[in-house]
């Protein structure tokens, strides 16, 4: 028969062997980014950010003068610091439509140049 300090001993060691595991093992929140845009065509630059979290997708759709912008941006979670990105971007203008669809991963502080024809976009995450 156990002795009541037995028992406890016997108690504490159970809950940190089936509880051990899960204390040191945390799930982590998803990652927010911080994604900024520029537009650079016809000696113009237009800058627009967007703030996406881990499998979000977010879209930017500006118009100025006979110019229009349309920017789709997916995120998809990865390792450490890393994202992995898909850019679908169109340029229209008056004579001229430009698209480009891209995919990559990303490290946080890094700046990356897609280049579209007469355009290109600059990608900047934070």
């Amino acid at each position: 028969m156990m002795t009541l300090k037995a028992k406890l001993v016997f108690g504490c060691a159970m809950a940190i062997m089936l509880c051990g595991p899960a204390l040191a093992a945390p799930v982590s929140p998803p990652g927010t980014y911080s994604i900024d845009l520029a537009v650079h065509a016809d000696d113009k630059t237009r800058i627009y950010s967007v703030k996406l979290t881990d499998d979000f997708c977010g879209q930017v759709k500006a118009r100025v003068d006979d110019i229009a912008d349309e920017i789709n941006i997916c995120t998809a979670r990865s390792t450490g610091t890393t994202v992995t990105l898909r850019i679908d971007w169109s340029l229209s203008a008056k004579t001229r439509v430009l698209s480009q669809v891209s995919s990559m991963v990303v490290t946080r502080g890094a700046m990356l140049t897609l280049k579209g024809g007469a355009a290109t976009l600059d990608v900047a995450v934070q």
